[in-house]
């Protein structure tokens, strides 16, 4: 049987008016929230770890809806910011919100590139000295990420990822594809689209007047 949840909610569209009641009420019973991310300080000319301003909020009206809660990092590959920094703030600012919610202490790396923010074979381990910190924490974490961008790696030795359950990001298809070292079938959500109107499930945009733009809808 599918659950149905929010595979992504941040400071874009969550603001002071989200109706964590009627998210569940339209049948969410998960959600996936961005905890942390990183911006660039121009005056030191390098990046740094900071909170979705609306991540220790969220995480205090979700629980009282019945919701389950996960929270999830950003993760930077750059070598200008450890994977240390961003584990440690990251475990700093779940542990400030109350935990990562009640289903096993699960967290998520959200592994993907950005516009102006590309891997390379030392982001990946990065960003599982990233993992590595966080379980010793006592968390357990998973990753995010789509087959297109894993794939790219495949020369590579990534065979480590399936110690790790898999959120897999494929829109508009009728069944994920499920890259090595998982097999298909084997992902723990999938996230099968990023157009939802987050006004519906009783999301508000941070831009007044426009459409919750970030809503993804997962089923695990």
């Amino acid at each position: 049987m599918a659950i149905l949840g929010i595979g992504d909610a941040s400071e874009y569209d969550t603001n002071l008016n989200t109706d964590w009641k009627k998210v569940s009420d339209m049948g969410c019973r998960f959600v996936i929230l961005r905890a942390t991310t990183t911006s660039f300080d121009y005056k030191l000319n390098k990046p740094f770890s900071r909170e979705d301003t609306r991540h220790f909020a969220n995480s205090q009206t979700i629980a009282f809806s019945g919701i389950d809660r996960w929270s999830y990092c950003w993760f930077d590959p750059r070598p200008a910011i450890t994977a240390w920094e961003q584990a440690q703030f990251f475990i700093a600012a779940v542990n400030h919100a109350g935990g990562p919610g009640n289903h096993n202490n699960r967290v998520v790396l959200d592994m993907e590139p950005s516009d102006s923010i590309n891997y390379d074979a030392a982001g990946l381990v990065r960003a599982r000295a990233w993992l590595d910190i966080v379980s010793q924490a006592g968390f357990k974490p998973a990753i995010y990420t789509y087959p297109s961008f894993l794939e790219k790696f495949n020369k590579f030795d990534i065979a480590w990822m399936k110690n790790y359950e898999l959120i897999i990001a494929h829109w508009e298809v009728i069944v994920p594809r499920v890259p090595f070292p998982w097999y298909p079938g084997g992902q723990l959500a999938w996230q099968y689209t990023a157009g939802m109107n987050g006004d519906l499930y009783g999301f508000h945009s941070a831009v007044p007047g426009k459409t919750a733009p970030r809503i993804c809808m997962a089923v695990m």
